[in-house]
């Protein structure tokens, strides 16, 4: 069997930088039509802003806080099959000011999955082992189907109507099944008791409990969920070790896009990119939890052929004995499926 069935990662995942110009303008060279496009300014302190196809490109959502989903055409305004439409706010177009895109492809018009005993309306892509919902939440406990095929390494759920609930989010680096990070804040895994109502997800649902965060009665959520895919996408946990000679993580793949989050203490989810930064080692870096301007940190990582090497002592990517959560997708495979190894940068 080959290494792995995605030899070209930007089909599925692709970071697009892109200048503002205040004016409505279309973003191209995604190479594909994305099913979740996530936009910050590097130049401006903007909030991170999550769009999707299934909930529709004029509605956004917000790392930074724990605000409801908001309407608003001047924003990302539509999808089309290279990229996306803006419009003419300042957060995501000011004129000469800088921005990233990381773009994510789903399974294009969503469909009613009964997997679980609540439907979600799901665009699902299994190849690249990721899919977008929407449900409305029951106030009960549930089982709710994510389409993957896989049991999900990463899901992020937002509650849209209220602006009083945090984000919830699993990942498989933590320590229990009634344990979530929240990404509007930078401390550690929560613990409650009920949270994914305690119960370890499935190949085909993944389990909640009536929370405001994920199944408030009358209200309604997304859900983005994804599942690790050999030579395309890796989800895990390292530990540091305090010093500028830090770990290296294997992932199979040469990485375009990192997150890392300290799993049992206080500290800033930080975001690096292979775009903003095309030669090792990689200093520009955002926070999700604030709507800051792109940070510089020398030395953070360096991005290799079949993983990505800690550089840093800092804190947030490498205090020692502690744990931290990574999120990673590929630049190129470690060996694409005609058995030809990729190279370092």
């Amino acid at each position: 069997m080959a290494y792995s069935t995605i030899d070209d990662p930007t089909l599925y995942f692709n970071t697009v930088l892109y200048t503002g110009t205040g004016s409505e303008q279309t973003v191209s060279g995604v190479n594909f039509s994305p099913g979740l496009t996530w936009l910050k300014s590097r130049s401006n302190g903007q909030p991170n802003v999550l769009s999707d196809s299934v909930r529709g490109g004029n509605k956004q959502l917000y790392t930074a806080d724990t605000q409801a989903e908001t309407t608003y055409s001047q924003y990302l305004k539509s999808f089309n099959s290279d990229g996306f439409v803006l419009g003419t706010d300042s957060g995501i177009n000011q004129s000469s000011q800088t921005f990233v895109s990381w773009n994510w492809k789903a399974g294009g018009s969503a469909s009613n999955n009964t997997d679980g005993n609540k439907t979600i309306s799901l665009s699902v892509n299994t190849t690249a082992g990721f899919s977008v919902g929407t449900y409305a939440g029951t106030g009960q406990d549930s089982t709710i189907g994510h389409g993957l095929g896989a049991v999900p390494d990463w899901l992020m759920i937002k509650n849209r109507s209220s602006g009083s609930r945090k984000w919830q989010l699993w990942h498989n680096g933590l320590t229990g099944t009634n344990k979530y990070l929240a990404i509007d804040r930078s401390g550690a895994e929560l613990t409650d008791s009920a949270s994914w109502d305690n119960t370890a997800h499935s190949n085909t649902v993944w389990n909640t409990y009536g929370s405001g965060e994920a199944n408030q009665n009358g209200e309604n959520f997304v859900c983005y969920a994804w599942t690790s895919i050999q030579g395309f996408s890796k989800f895990g946990s390292y530990t540091g070790n305090g010093n500028a000679n830090g770990p290296f993580i294997y992932t199979g793949f040469k990485p375009a896009w990192i997150m890392t989050k300290q799993i049992n203490g206080g500290s800033s989810w930080i975001v690096h990119d292979n775009k903003r930064d095309p030669i090792n080692a990689v200093t520009e870096y955002f926070t999700v939890e604030e709507p800051d301007a792109a940070g510089t940190l020398a030395n953070s990582f360096d991005l290799c052929s079949n993983g990505f090497k800690v550089r840093t002592s800092n804190g947030d990517r490498n205090s020692s004995g502690d744990s931290f959560a990574y999120w990673a997708f590929a630049e190129s495979p470690l060996v694409n499926s005609e058995g030809i190894p990729n190279n370092a940068r």
